[in-house]
């Protein structure tokens, strides 16, 4: 089914009975028979803060979510607010060769909670992290290489391969 003008909502609305055929059939069918099999299959229509809300309307506590996206709720009214505003903005972003004005303000007000610092390092994934934790431990200590027995080894669950290559590069 195409939508001439991308209306994520109207897609959602149209789709949304589909869900379980459609995540079977090119996703996850596993998880469509977990789902299933626990009585989890309740179709989530909607989410507040931390509440999620079924096809008929009842109220869930998402204790599950373990997300950092999620720390604020969803769709929390500030946050919406602020990503409407970047959209009706026509900001330049995630210009290759530029610096991002938004990632220095960011930083800045980040660091006024931690006064002790004086820089900070965005990342997209925990891979990324893992890497830049070794390359910070190391440029802190002055040690090229950490000792296997002294190395702490962590990984995210959506990247532990990328994160056991980034220790391997890295002497391990």
């Amino acid at each position: 089914m195409l939508y001439s003008n991308l209306d994520v909502s109207e897609m959602f609305v149209d789709r949304q009975s589909q869900r379980s055929s459609m995540h079977s059939r090119h996703l996850n069918e596993q998880l469509v028979r977990v789902l299933k099999t626990i009585g989890y299959d309740v179709g989530f229509q909607k989410g507040q803060g931390q509440y999620l809300f079924d096809r008929d309307g009842m109220r869930y506590l998402d204790l599950l979510s373990g997300f950092g996206v999620f720390a604020i709720g969803r769709n929390h009214p500030a946050l919406r607010a602020a990503l409407k505003s970047v959209l009706d903005s026509d900001l330049p972003n995630l210009v290759q060769l530029d610096v991002s004005t938004l990632a220095g303000v960011l930083a800045e007000r980040l660091l006024d909670y931690v006064p002790y610092l004086d820089k900070v390092f965005f990342a997209n994934s925990g891979a990324e992290c893992v890497e830049a934790a070794i390359k910070f431990a190391r440029g802190a200590t002055g040690r090229p290489v950490a000792p296997r027995a002294n190395l702490i080894a962590a990984s995210t669950h959506s990247a532990p391969e990328l994160a056991k290559k980034t220790l391997s590069r890295y002497g391990t």
